[in-house]
């Protein structure tokens, strides 16, 4: 399966069993879905977090702070011509994961998954391997607040999703719902909260987690 953004141009590819469910632009970044039967791989974009020990220590911290297991550095595949990568593996709920963080032209090119590694591994590497990186002025254009205020840019899958859809959160990162993204009335507002309020989401459902552990 080849992607390429049709606004911004940035471009990747993935095995033929993957499809595309989403991929919108909000004020604060654009956000692509894909997705292998029940399992979801997210690239986030967003405007730098800072440079690679800046991320670390964040995405160290973040991780700390929802009782992720195991915290620790792992190899990061080459990611289209960037080396501006930082890549943790941490374990939640016995489940093996990898937060992957690139920077490239003032912008943080986010992977992260649900289910283990293992599920998602070869996906990863090939749209590594494959990624071209978007100017960074259509990029920067795409995500000012007045490219914001008009209706978001979104491509979708073609077939119906069923009535009910598994969460859609992720250790590092979260998505919008993959239903919202299809549904005409989810509003800009609602997209730019879910960004905002990501990690409070995230964190507390990762702590509701680690407290049926105990």
């Amino acid at each position: 399966m080849y992607y390429r953004h049709p606004r911004i141009g940035f471009a990747f590819d993935m095995p033929d069993e993957w499809d595309l469910d989403s991929a919108r632009v909000v004020a604060e970044g654009v956000m692509v879905v894909l997705r292998l039967g029940d399992t979801r791989l997210l690239l986030q974009i967003r405007r730098s977090q800072g440079n690679a020990a800046a991320r670390h220590k964040m995405m160290t911290e973040h991780l700390a702070s929802v009782r992720a297991a195991r915290i620790g550095p792992c190899p990061a595949p080459p990611f289209g011509q960037s080396r501006d990568i930082v890549a943790l593996s941490f374990f939640i709920a016995g489940h093996q994961q990898r937060w992957i963080s690139v920077g490239q032209d003032g912008y943080d090119y986010t992977i992260s998954h649900t289910d283990d590694w293992q599920d998602v591994a070869g996906a990863v590497d090939r749209l590594s391997a494959s990624f071209v990186f978007p100017a960074p002025a259509l990029i920067g254009h795409a995500l000012t607040p007045r490219a914001a205020a008009a209706p978001a840019i979104q491509t979708t899958r073609n077939d119906p999703w069923p009535a009910r859809q598994p969460d859609m959160e992720w250790a590092g990162t979260a998505a919008l719902p993959p239903h919202a993204a299809l549904d005409p009335a989810y509003s800009m507002q609602q997209a730019a909260v879910a960004a905002v309020s990501l990690w409070q989401r995230v964190g507390a459902r990762l702590r509701r987690v680690a407290r049926t552990q105990e």
